[in-house]
């Protein structure tokens, strides 16, 4: 479809215009840039008449007959005086033109403000219809000339979607609409043969500038620092070279001066080493979003930004390894979350630290979810809280490590089951590392616990302020279950209590025995290990001993050194 329009001045003299080194005379712009663009003879042309000019229609269609041209339409337009009448026009055209038509504009012969209009025009168009607009010409008449030029305007269309694609990318971050008009550009730059350099350069964008679309969309803050560096490293467009080139590349040197911060000079993920720099590249990532209206991708990342904190702080491991690493490390954080809301253990960092993990976990699920919940989710203030969360991060981000977490107080506790061999007790005091001593023991056991300490001290420096005991009622029967036993109170030798759940709390580092006593003592220490890994308990783990001694010499002289075995490395 064609769309043109008629000035008052009705007829024109006969002129040759030139376009692309191809040359036709006519009294009509739009009849010669017809002939020059090879137009079909079934095209539709609409001729757009103001009340002053709609009475040259029927002088003009004889003209198009006589081309060949029958599918001459007019289309009766109110003069553009005012904002009303400018709207108008607007609405004509988009209630005329189908969906998906591909359009071709000739502004020759409108009037005054009428190409303004037509531009806007067309551009609701593209956005409301689908319409392809193949080309925007111009017949720059002058009288007294041999020979006059139609000059092609679409590059000026085209900018309009350039400042499009960079307003969005700045509003909100959307990486698409650059895309989508570096692959219409190229291709129309290809179709009409000019400026090929410029072209490739701008072809070459269009897989790294996808890709950052997708990984963007996303919200991959490791792909995405990637493809932004794949995406840099492609960019070439040189300010002093042609005025387009030199538009391109103040287009791209917007889009790279925000982006430069994120990047990866990297070739493959596994290569991204986890270190302070990576941590606050992420969090500029999730900050970034949040800036650009998109809280739930933000929230997202500064999750999984306090399990690489966590990861990196206590030197975890492969970071990116799901299930040894980034699991354990979510289900600490889970822990420090669950003290800080049941008050369980010191008033102490991990608490802060669950407490953020919490928070951020509770707003995040509110998206996570798409709201689908009882209660409406309370979006005003959403932000704001947000922001909060950020600020937060990023002071966690900074901490000093060892500020944070303390290397001298990092205490280790050891469990071990009394029975009726005390040999146990003893090789596990003598063969393990800790700071205080958690014994298991039954009223049927209780009289050997004595002789089982004198010995260890003989070998071993350690202060009754250091030992704890659990007492069983049956040690055959007491199998009892986590949500009881955490209540259960843990004995000093001096004599003060604390529950269970409080003890644990206070260490580390737990080691389990599961060696020696009853079924019922060996399934008691699993759950203690249990308990104290619902509570973020950094390290957790069980031992086995070894007395390779027959049963009559282990009986005759318990207090050997055995073999210690550790059960989860």
């Amino acid at each position: 479809m064609i769309v043109t329009s008629i000035g008052k001045a009705g007829k024109y003299q006969e002129t040759c215009y030139v376009f692309q080194e191809r040359k036709c005379s006519g009294c009509f712009s739009t009849l010669v840039l017809a002939q020059l663009l090879d137009i079909p003879k079934d095209e539709k042309f609409l001729l757009l008449v103001t009340p002053a000019t709609a009475q040259f229609f029927s002088d003009l269609q004889t003209q198009f007959d006589q081309y060949g041209y029958h599918n001459l339409e007019m289309v009766s337009i109110p003069y553009a005086e005012d904002e009303e009448s400018i709207f108008q026009i607007v609405l004509i055209l988009t209630e005329i033109v189908k969906e998906g038509e591909r359009v071709i504009l000739d502004v020759t012969h409108s009037f005054r403000s009428l190409p303004f209009v037509y531009f806007v025009s067309i551009l609701f168009l593209r956005a409301f219809k689908n319409v392809s607009i193949d080309g925007i010409y111009y017949g720059a008449f002058e009288e007294g000339k041999e020979s006059n030029p139609i000059i092609d305007l679409t590059p000026l269309f085209s900018m309009a979607f350039w400042f499009h694609a960079v307003q969005t990318f700045r509003e909100t971050g959307s990486i698409q609409p650059l895309w989508e008009i570096a692959c219409r550009e190229s291709s129309r730059i290809f179709q009409r043969e000019n400026n090929k350099e410029v072209g490739y350069k701008l072809s070459n964008l269009k897989e790294p500038l996808q890709k950052l679309s997708l990984s963007t969309s996303f919200c991959l803050p490791l792909e995405m620092g990637l493809d932004v560096n794949h995406l840099l490293q492609k960019v070439d467009f040189k300010s002093d070279k042609s005025s387009f080139e030199g538009l391109l590349a103040l287009v791209f040197r917007e889009i790279s001066e925000e982006l430069a911060d994120f990047t990866i000079k990297l070739k493959e993920k596994k290569q991204i080493q986890l270190n302070t720099d990576e941590l606050l590249r992420e969090y500029k990532i999730a900050e970034w979003y949040n800036r650009h209206g998109n809280p739930d991708h933000c929230l997202i990342i500064l999750g999984e930004l306090m399990i690489n904190w966590l990861i990196k702080t206590r030197n975890m491991g492969n970071w990116l390894e799901y299930n040894k690493t980034r699991e354990r490390a979510r289900r600490i954080l889970n822990g420090m979350s669950k003290r800080s809301r049941e008050g369980i253990g010191p008033d102490n960092v991990l608490k802060e630290i669950g407490d953020l993990w919490s928070s951020i976990g509770n707003q995040r699920n509110e998206f996570a979810h798409a709201g689908f919940k009882d209660q409406t989710i309370g979006i005003k203030g959403k932000k704001d809280k947000v922001n909060e969360l950020c600020s937060k991060v990023v002071c966690l981000l900074k901490e000093d490590l060892i500020k944070t977490f303390p290397l001298n107080v990092r205490k280790k506790l050891v469990i071990v089951p009394l029975g009726l061999s005390p040999g146990v007790l003893y090789s596990a005091a003598l063969l393990s590392r800790f700071d205080d001593l958690l014994i298991l023991f039954s009223k049927e056991t209780q009289p050997l616990l004595s002789s089982a300490l004198n010995e260890i001290r003989k070998s071993k420096k350690i202060l009754d302020q250091n030992i704890f005991t659990l007492l069983l009622g049956d040690a055959h029967t007491d199998f009892i279950p986590v949500n009881q036993l955490k209540n259960h109170k843990v004995e000093s030798l001096n004599g003060n209590q604390s529950s269970i759940d409080h003890f644990l709390s206070e260490y580390d580092c737990i080691e389990g025995c599961i060696t020696g006593g009853t079924t019922a003592m060996q399934y008691i220490i699993e759950r203690l290990l249990d308990i104290a890994h619902n509570y973020g308990v950094f390290n957790t783990k069980r031992f086995a001993l070894i007395d390779k001694r027959s049963q009559e010499e282990q009986k005759i002289n318990p207090f050997v050194l055995g073999e210690k075995f550790l059960l989860d490395q």
